[in-house]
């Protein structure tokens, strides 16, 4: 008996040492797959074993959690290295010859015209912060009146922001238009875009290190295509 306990507890002792060793990889980009199912992707790849992935679909989510027990990974806009300073950028992700993508201004009443963009509200995602995305639109999209700004927390509340009269146009990134059009089946008029973005970026926590990093290079083409892309580029 007492050889079985001093066993059990060997065990426990090691599974537990093993939960804390465990990596920990957070997901907040725009996607048109569900949390759970690219959770399930990311944990299928061998590239990524011992390593947890946790996908957010809202940045609140994510930020409470990185600020109380830090991410030792991260893909997460590009833009975010340059409101917080806990990530290192490690790889960009590219589709096809692409790095960067736009976001498209749309509405769904013609009279909202991009000469009226200072007059309408902006129906936007936060993926920042309320004061930091504020600053981000303002600087992508030059036209808008950071004044009429409606933040709401996921894509797909965007579309009944725009059909309850909340906001006059809104900003999506282009990989999300056929997905909401769909979905939503909205006569969705385009006028305008922003000026190019960086795709969004795989980084490492600082603390952590990228010499410990494992090879993300050799990312499947199943975790890539669930996250929208097709290949990783290794930043300098």
């Amino acid at each position: 008996m007492k050889l079985l306990l001093t066993f059990l507890c060997f065990h426990l002792f090691v599974l537990s040492n093993l939960a804390l060793a465990e990596k920990r990889l957070a997901v907040f980009i725009p996607l048109s797959a569900s949390p759970r199912e690219v959770e399930k992707k990311l944990r299928a790849d061998p590239v990524l074993d011992g390593i947890e992935p946790m996908v957010f679909a809202k940045f609140d989510d994510f930020l409470d959690i990185q600020q109380k027990k830090p991410f030792d990974y991260a893909i997460l806009p590009s833009f975010y290295s340059q409101y917080y300073s806990d990530f290192k950028p490690l790889f960009r992700f590219r589709s096809g010859s692409s790095e960067t993508f736009h976001y498209l201004i749309l509405s769904i009443e013609k009279q909202w015209t991009a000469e009226k963009l200072t007059e309408g509200t902006l129906g936007i995602v936060d993926e920042l912060g309320r004061e930091n995305m504020k600053k981000y639109v303002s600087s992508v999209v030059k036209k808008a009146d950071l004044k009429k700004l409606k933040r709401v927390t996921k894509y797909d509340d965007i579309f009944p922001l725009l059909a309850m009269g909340n906001a006059d146009y809104t900003m999506i990134p282009e990989n999300l238009m056929d997905y909401l059009k769909q979905k939503y089946k909205s006569n969705l008029i385009e006028v305008s875009r922003s000026e190019a973005i960086p795709n969004p970026i795989l980084f490492v926590q600082v603390k952590t290190g990228e010499d410990k990093s494992p090879p993300f290079e050799r990312l499947g083409s199943q975790t890539l295509k669930v996250l929208g892309f097709d290949h990783l580029v290794q930043l300098p």
